[in-house]
């Protein structure tokens, strides 16, 4: 049910590190795509009202 506007592409990258407990920490990013519902409603309905 999503659609991409623009570049449909997403990236993810992770790296990971040991800290003195041996304990491993991660990181990870990520950029999610898709049509946000209910953005401008208010807007919709008033322009449709007059």
């Amino acid at each position: 049910m999503s659609s991409s506007s623009g570049d449909s592409s997403s990236s993810s990258s992770g790296s990971s590190s040991s800290s003195s407990s041996g304990d491993v920490l991660e990181h990870m990013e990520f950029e999610v795509f898709g049509k946000v519902q209910g953005v401008c409603f208010r807007a919709y309905t008033q322009k449709e009202a007059k």
